[in-house]
């Protein structure tokens, strides 16, 4: 839930991040994580967010990894806004 929350804060729909996480590569790399993660784009954000913090992000591909990096650090520096990014 806690990637729930620091992806929505991100933009559930920002270009960048539906871009990553679903079409034919996101689909994939989903698939690795979990049953769940192939769920939408949400979902896999959150698999992969939980993969990274509990599981050190083995299973995470490297351009997913940064993104999740990219979010944790946008919600640490801008803790006070609303939205993070705006589209």
């Amino acid at each position: 839930e806690i990637g729930h929350y620091a992806h929505r804060r991100w933009g559930f729909n920002e270009r960048s991040s539906r871009m990553l996480l679903g079409g034919k590569k996101g689909k994939e790399h989903a698939r690795q994580l979990s049953e769940y993660a192939l769920k939408n784009d949400i979902e896999h954000f959150a698999e992969a967010f939980t993969e990274h913090i509990w599981l050190g992000g083995e299973r995470n591909s490297p351009e997913v990894t940064a993104f999740i990096e990219d979010v944790i650090k946008a919600n640490t520096n801008y803790p006070d806004r609303e939205r993070v990014f705006q589209q």
